[in-house]
């Protein structure tokens, strides 16, 4: 519950690669509990690199988000069976609660009745010294 939450990182490229680039991840959860994946990146072939001639680059930055894509999907996967099992233990626990609750209401109204229908006995002492009506 409570509202949207985020995490994001951003990553860059070293001096010296053969790619120079910046990716930003982030995955959100907005108020309704529905978990967003966004990919943000530009890679291109650094200075003086002849890979940037091919399509390599391509490939690469494809197989990447394709491998990130399907981590996610597993991530997404648990999020909502963890949300299915809170929400059958909420079920039981609010069975059990108004169960309880009907129960208590139903030991009150006997109470009352019990009050209501209670005649009053007068009780006097015998002379042996046990209570008699």
């Amino acid at each position: 519950a409570g509202g949207d939450r985020r995490g994001a990182v951003g990553l860059s490229s070293l001096k010296g690669n053969n790619f120079e680039g910046e990716v930003r991840l982030e995955v959100s959860r907005d108020t309704g509990g529905v978990v967003w994946f966004e990919v943000v990146s530009y890679t291109r072939a650094a200075k003086g690199s002849a890979l940037g001639t091919s399509g390599y680059l391509q490939r690469l930055h494809r197989k990447g988000l394709s491998g990130m894509a399907g981590a996610m999907a597993g991530i997404i996967r648990q999020e909502r069976e963890m949300r299915a099992a809170r929400a059958a233990r909420q079920s039981v626990t609010s069975e059990v609660c108004h169960e309880a609750a009907a129960a208590i209401a139903g030991r009150k109204l006997q109470q009352q009745r019990d009050k209501e229908n209670f005649e009053k006995k007068e009780w006097t002492r015998n002379n042996s010294g046990k209570g008699s009506t």
